[in-house]
C-alpha cells in the first residue's frame, strides 16, 4: 500500500474517543494494545485514547472532542480492601457532566459495587473478580479484558451507522429529547426580566438530491455507498463536538445545534456546510464512469424560536417541511446537478422560506 493510499485509508476511518479516567499511566498503555487488537482486523474504526488523572484534566478534552467511552478507575486501595472514596466522588460528579450524559462508562472494580452503579440503562461494566483477590493493576490483572472490550466496543457501535459514523436514528432522537427537555427547562425559567444567555437547538435536515439517479443508473449500490461515506467524512471534518451528525435515512443527514445561538446563525452555517459537501470532488473520489455532481437540499428549524413546537417529533418535521420547500424550489426553477437549497422560518412564521440557492 501507497503512502497515499495509507492516508487516505486513515481518512476513511471512524474515530472514537476513549478517555481513561485513572492516575496509572501503564492503564492507558494497557488499553491500547487491546485496542490494537481489537481493531487489527477493522478497516472501519479507529480509537483516539486520552488519559485523564483527576476531574480539572477532563474539561480541556471534552472542549474539542465528545467522549464516546470512558475507561473509570475506582482504585482499589489494596491494603483497606475497599473503593478509594475520593475516585467514587470524581465519578458520581463526572456522570453529571453534560459532556457525559451519553458517554458509556467502563468500571474497573470489585461486584461488590456493582449495584450502587447500575444505574438506568447506562452500560457498567465491572470486574468478576472477588474482592479478596490479589489485584496487580486495575486493568491487566482483568480476567478476559481484550474480549470484555470488544463487546462493549461493538454494542457502542450499534449507535454509529457503519458507513459513514454518523449516530443512528435511535440514538440521535435520544440525544435530540434530551437537549430539547432542557431547552424547555432553561426557556420556561426566570420570566421575562430574565437576562440571562439561553441555549436553543437547530436541526438542519439535509438531502442528498439525486440519491436514486445515482444508485440505479449511474454508479450502482457499491460506487453510491462510497458516495455517502465521502459525505460522512466531510461532514465530520466540518462539524465539531457538541453539535452531532445523524443519518437519518438512506440520503438524509441531520445536524444538531445545541447554543446560545440564533435561527440566522445556523442558516448561515447550514450554508457553509452544503457549500462544502457539494464541492466534493466525488468524480475521482469513487472513481465514477462519467462526472458526477452533488446537490443538495436542506432545511433548518430552530426551537423554541422561531419554530416554537410542543415536542421533538414536530421540530424534526419543521426542519424536514423546510427541506422540502428548498428541494421544491430547486425542481421549480429547475437547477439541477450540483450546488444547494437551504430554506428556514422567518420570525414569527410558521412557513419555511427559502434563504438561499446556489449551483
Amino acid at each position: 500500500m501507497s503512502t497515499v493510499e495509507k492516508k487516505q485509508n486513515a481518512k476513511s476511518k471512524i474515530a472514537s474517543n476513549i478517555l481513561v479516567a485513572s492516575p496509572d499511566t501503564n492503564l492507558k498503555q494497557a488499553v491500547e494494545e487491546s485496542l490494537r487488537e481489537f481493531t487489527k482486523n477493522s478497516l472501519d474504526f479507529q480509537y483516539l485514547t486520552h488519559q485523564a488523572g483527576s476531574l480539572s484534566q477532563v474539561s480541556p478534552i471534552t472542549q474539542n472532542d465528545r467522549i464516546d467511552l470512558v475507561l473509570y478507575d475506582l482504585g482499589l486501595n489494596q491494603s483497606k480492601n475497599q473503593i478509594d472514596e475520593k475516585r467514587e466522588k470524581e465519578l458520581d460528579a463526572l456522570l453529571r457532566m453534560p459532556d457525559f450524559q451519553s458517554s458509556s462508562v467502563l468500571l474497573f472494580e470489585p461486584t461488590t459495587v456493582r449495584a450502587q452503579y447500575n444505574i438506568g440503562t447506562r452500560d457498567r461494566i465491572v470486574r468478576e473478580k472477588p474482592v479478596s483477590d490479589s489485584i496487580p493493576s486495575p486493568l491487566v490483572s482483568s480476567e478476559g479484558f481484550d474480549k470484555r472490550l470488544a463487546v462493549h466496543l461493538g454494542n457502542f457501535h450499534g449507535r454509529q451507522d457503519r458507513l459513514t459514523g454518523a449516530l443512528l436514528k435511535g440514538p440521535l432522537k435520544e440525544i435530540l429529547q434530551r437537549e430539547y427537555d432542557q431547552v424547555v427547562r432553561d426557556h420556561g425559567r426566570g420570566g421575562a426580566d430574565d437576562t440571562r444567555a439561553k441555549n436553543y437547538l437547530s436541526l438542519l435536515f439535509m438531502d442528498l438530491d439525486n440519491m436514486k439517479l445515482l444508485n440505479d443508473k449511474i454508479l450502482g449500490h457499491v460506487k453510491t455507498d462510497l458516495v455517502l461515506r465521502a459525505i460522512g467524512e466531510e461532514l465530520h471534518s466540518m462539524i465539531r463536538y457538541p453539535d452531532e451528525i445523524g443519518r437519518y435515512g438512506g440520503d438524509e443527514f441531520i445536524v444538531k445545534f445545541y447554543g446560545p445561538h440564533q435561527h440566522i446563525d445556523i442558516l448561515k452555517r447550514a450554508q457553509q456546510i452544503c457549500a462544502g459537501l457539494s464541492s466534493i470532488d466525488i468524480t475521482n473520489k469513487v472513481n465514477a464512469p462519467e462526472y458526477i455532481s452533488l446537490g443538495f437540499s436542506a432545511g433548518v428549524a430552530t426551537f423554541p424560536e422561531p419554530c416554537a413546537v410542543d415536542n421533538i417529533d414536530a421540530l424534526i418535521d419543521s426542519a424536514d417541511t423546510a427541506m422540502y420547500e428548498a428541494k421544491r424550489y430547486r425542481e421549480e426553477k429547475e437547477i439541477k446537478g450540483s450546488g444547494y437549497g437551504v430554506a428556514g422560518y422567518p420570525s414569527g412564521s410558521s412557513e419555511p422560506r427559502v434563504y438561499s440557492v446556489a449551483n
